[in-house]
């Protein structure tokens, strides 16, 4: 999980997640009907303050992407992206994990290639499968 705040967010919003996670801690401790009405106000609070500045944020966002092409930030087009495109740690042939891209793509590439072989050519049979087979019409109309 992104541990990084959100691109929209501001402090007032930053502030409010901070009080609603102080609130559960207080309704942790107590679990009184008092603190879980509270914690659930400011949960709501919360909620409606943080789409609001999102959808203001993507608003300003879309007015300004004709005279500003940088600012549609990569973070924020990225944030939205259902798959990360990352190849995970790989064993190598000496048991140990790698991180570096270039080494997986090696490690794979050697993988890959020892598992596909070329064929020979010359073992191939004359014609098609359909030409063989009677009563199929393989002829193209003109």
């Amino acid at each position: 999980m992104d541990r990084r705040k959100k691109v929209w967010m501001n402090r007032e919003a930053l502030a409010m997640h901070t009080k609603k996670h102080k609130a559960w801690i207080q309704h942790k401790s107590t679990k009184s009907d008092a603190d879980h009405l509270r914690v659930s106000q400011v949960k709501n609070q919360l909620f409606k303050l943080t789409r609001q500045l999102c959808k203001e944020f993507e608003k300003l966002m879309a007015q300004n992407v004709k005279s500003n092409p940088k600012y549609l930030l990569p973070r924020y087009c990225n944030s939205k992206l259902k798959n990360k495109h990352r190849i995970d740690d790989i064993k190598a042939s000496d048991s140990r994990k790698t991180q570096c891209d270039l080494v997986k793509a090696d490690i794979l590439d050697t993988y890959i290639s020892s598992v596909f072989t070329h064929k020979n050519m010359e073992d191939m049979p004359y014609g098609s499968i359909c030409n063989q087979q009677p009563g199929l019409d393989t002829s193209f109309p003109d």
